[in-house]
């Protein structure tokens, strides 16, 4: 029904099955989960980190210029969830920031 979750995730992010259940309890209607920045650098190649906190910053700072939208999100981490009622708002955008 429209208050299903639908959450979507990356096959080698295993670790976050397990952590929906309890994102969702949490309320709301979207979960963007998020790295913490120290073990992302230590993590992941260095290129990758700079380039996706660069691009963090990017499409921040164009969300709260073009839709006022002001939540720092980490958007290019990937997995994400949001309730089978917004399905349609998200299948409708063309992708474009503009």
């Amino acid at each position: 029904g429209p208050e299903d979750w639908l959450c979507w995730q990356e096959a080698e992010k295993v670790e976050m099955a397990g952590l929906w259940t309890t994102a969702v309890a949490a309320g709301g209607d979207v979960v963007v989960p998020a790295r913490d920045a120290a073990t992302f650098r230590e993590t992941y190649p260095i290129e990758q980190f700079h380039s996706e906190s660069f691009a963090n910053l990017y499409v921040s700072s164009a969300a709260a210029t073009f839709a006022q939208f002001s939540t720092h999100l980490d958007w290019h981490f990937g997995p994400f969830a949001l309730r089978a009622k917004h399905a349609p708002l998200w299948l409708a955008h063309d992708g474009e920031l503009s």
